[in-house]
């Protein structure tokens, strides 16, 4: 038992002695390495300073080039979309932007004053407009562009039955069945075949048969039963509250901005051919007016505004059209239809008047308004004297227009 505890004891220590020589050595080993380095960096290798004083060629070392394979490595990611949530763009508050540019715009077609109290003025072209009494055939921009149709006649010319009432009944079909679309007229009956620009609507009493003869159909179309739709855009130039003042035997209706803002028909025809909006048909053969608009108010019914001084048609009198609020340089959307019924004579006004300004009269008792053109013209100068008991008194930028002095 003593034996093997001596033993045991006699191993240890010499293990432990082994293991403290191995690291005397091991020390020793580093710090010989360690002043071998120091001497070398301090005294240099001298094989390598001889060959460089013998000039000997060092070789270069060789690049070594090793091709590496990469993989892409795609992640996988999921993302849980019930969890998932954005605000929307209309709660977030955005700033309000400021910018002033200084843009080189296409110069706008200039418009001055011309018709009405104040000279208001409508679209101008770059001269003042010239045309015959149912205008030109020159397209020029501020004119309503009219169109002939001949309702006695389809499409392709051919004869179709017609009575005063069904021609009252087109029109009123035009008017509330088909929006003022030209292309059902176009459908529907024989067009003549010239196109007429016009700044104005101004006809003292003329044959019927002058209307078909200006649009180059004269050997077509009679005097009967034929309208005129005129389409165009105006641009007032002062701001106001302006009525259109109309009479015609037969029609004369005008549409701005897409409403029936003044039935002047013949009384016989107004009911007819007026726009839905309008009232009940009530005194029509007495020559009052009977829409809603024009219930009222000192100058409603036109009863004391006769257009003719005498004659068969002295008994005859103006309509006031809706109020009507026109701005400074917006762009309005002008459409004017009229017509002749019967054959024989044809008269058509179109004046306009500024809300709450005196009225003017003649020696007759007629009132004196601005005629209403859509751009400055000198289309009324084409206008052939007249007799007084054939139309009224009209101005232009100011200026006093008379019929002729000689009588019936």
């Amino acid at each position: 038992m003593a034996d093997s505890t001596l033993s045991k004891l006699v191993g240890k220590r010499l293990s432990l002695a082994i293991l403290i020589s191995v690291i005397v050595h091991f020390v020793l080993l580093i710090l010989l390495g360690l002043w071998t380095v120091y001497r070398y960096v301090q005294e240099g290798d001298p094989g390598m300073e001889v060959a460089m004083e013998q000039g000997e060629e060092m070789e270069a070392p060789q690049e070594i080039v090793e091709e590496v394979e990469v993989t892409e490595i795609q992640p996988e990611v999921e993302i849980d979309l019930d969890r998932l949530t954005v605000d929307p763009l209309h709660d977030v508050a955005l700033p309000e932007i400021v910018a002033e540019t200084q843009a080189v715009p296409t110069p706008p077609t200039p418009t001055v004053p011309t018709t009405v109290a104040d000279r208001v003025a409508f679209t101008q072209a770059t001269t003042r407009f010239t045309g015959g009494i149912f205008g030109s055939t020159e397209q020029v921009d501020g004119t309503l562009q009219g169109y002939l149709f001949d309702l006695k006649q389809d499409a392709r010319g051919n004869s179709r039955r017609i009575s005063n009432t069904i021609f009252e009944d087109h029109i009123a079909s035009f008017i509330r069945d088909h929006d003022w679309d030209r292309s059902w007229l176009q459908k529907e009956f024989f067009q003549a075949p010239n196109s007429l620009n016009t700044s104005q609507i101004f006809f003292p009493t003329v044959r019927a048969d002058a209307g078909p003869a200006y649009f180059g159909a004269g050997d077509i179309v009679d005097e009967r039963q034929w309208i005129v739709h005129y389409e165009g855009r105006f641009q007032p130039q002062r701001s106001g509250n302006f009525r259109f003042v109309g009479y015609a035997g037969e029609v004369v209706i005008v549409r701005l901005n897409g409403e029936v803002v003044l039935d002047g028909s013949h009384p016989w025809l107004r009911t007819r051919s007026a726009s839905p909006v309008y009232g009940e048909d009530q005194g029509q053969r007495s020559g009052r007016a009977m829409t809603e608009w024009q219930e009222g108010g000192e100058d409603d019914h036109g009863y004391d505004h006769k257009v003719f001084s005498g004659g068969r048609w002295g008994s005859h009198r103006f309509y006031y059209g809706d109020v009507m609020n026109f701005r400074q340089g917006q762009v309005m959307d002008l459409e004017i239809l009229i017509g002749e019924r019967g054959g024989g004579d044809f008269n058509a006004f179109l004046l306009i008047k500024e809300v709450g300004k005196e009225i003017e009269m003649d020696d007759d008792g007629r009132p004196i308004h601005d005629l209403f053109q859509t751009m400055p013209s000198d289309q009324h100068k084409s206008i052939e004297p007249y007799r007084s008991r054939q139309g009224p008194y009209f101005k232009v930028d100011g200026e006093l227009f008379i019929p002729s002095e000689s009588e019936d």
